[in-house]
C-alpha cells in the first residue's frame, strides 16, 4: 500500500513538474489556494511527508542479531570449550548455543547474571536459544564440564556489573581443575 501511494505521489509530482521544496511550488500553492487546488496540493504534500516519516522510522529500527556459540568437545582453543568463549551483543539479540556433535553431554547454564536477568539451564546436546533483555555481563558454563574450564562470557551492551562478574569468575575458576585461565581470558574482553 505504501509503495502504491508513493507511485501515485510520484505521478502527481511529474504531472505538476514542480520540485516539492522549490520556491515556485510554494508560490504556486499559495496563489492557487483560492481556486481550491491548494487544498488538494496540501493534502498530497502532507501525505508525502507522512510516508517519508514512516519510511525513515521503519528503516531506523534496529534488527536483533543472532550469535552462534558452538559447544565443542575439541575446538581451536582446546578440549571442552565454547567457541567463541566471549561474545558482545546488544539488548534483544539472541545467542544460539549449538551442539556440534551428538552425545557429547554439553549444555549451557547461567552462573552469574546482571540483576533482573533470567537464569537458564539448557537440555543436554540440544540447540538452545537465549534472547538477552538485560544489559550487563553474563557468565555461563557447561554443567558436567565446568571443572574442565568449559565456560563462557556474554556482554550485553555496557558491562554494568563487571566488578561483580570478576568476583564471580575468581570463585568459579577456583573450583576448576584445568583450564582455569579461560574464564579470566574471556572476561578480560569485556569493557
Amino acid at each position: 500500500m505504501v509503495i502504491e501511494h508513493l507511485r501515485s505521489v510520484g505521478h502527481w509530482a511529474e504531472r505538476s513538474q514542480r520540485t516539492v521544496l522549490s520556491a515556485p511550488f510554494v508560490e504556486g500553492f499559495c496563489l492557487s489556494e483560492a481556486s481550491g487546488r491548494g487544498s488538494a496540493v496540501f493534502s498530497k504534500l502532507m501525505t508525502l511527508a507522512l510516508v517519508s516519516v514512516t519510511l525513515l522510522t521503519e528503516t531506523g529500527r534496529t534488527v536483533a542479531a543472532e550469535h552462534v556459540v558452538n559447544m565443542l568437545t575439541n575446538g581451536d582453543s582446546g578440549s571442552m570449550v565454547f567457541e567463541p568463549a566471549f561474545v558482545k551483543v546488544a539488548v534483544g539479540d539472541t545467542i544460539v548455543f549449538n551442539p556440534v556433535a551428538p552425545n557429547q553431554f554439553h549444555n549451557s547454564a547461567s552462573q552469574f547474571l546482571p540483576e533482573g536477568a533470567t537464569s537458564w539451564s539448557s537440555t543436554f546436546d540440544t540447540e538452545f536459544r537465549l534472547t538477552v533483555e538485560t544489559e550487563g555481563v553474563y557468565i555461563y558454563s557447561c554443567v558436567p564440564h565446568q571443572g574442565m574450564g568449559m565456560v563462557g562470557v556474554i556482554q550485553v551492551g555496557a558491562a554494568t556489573n563487571l566488578a561483580g562478574a570478576k568476583t564471580a569468575a575468581e570463585e568459579l575458576s577456583s573450583k576448576m581443575f584445568q583450564n582455569k585461565e579461560r574464564l579470566t581470558a574471556a572476561l578480560a574482553q569485556a569493557n
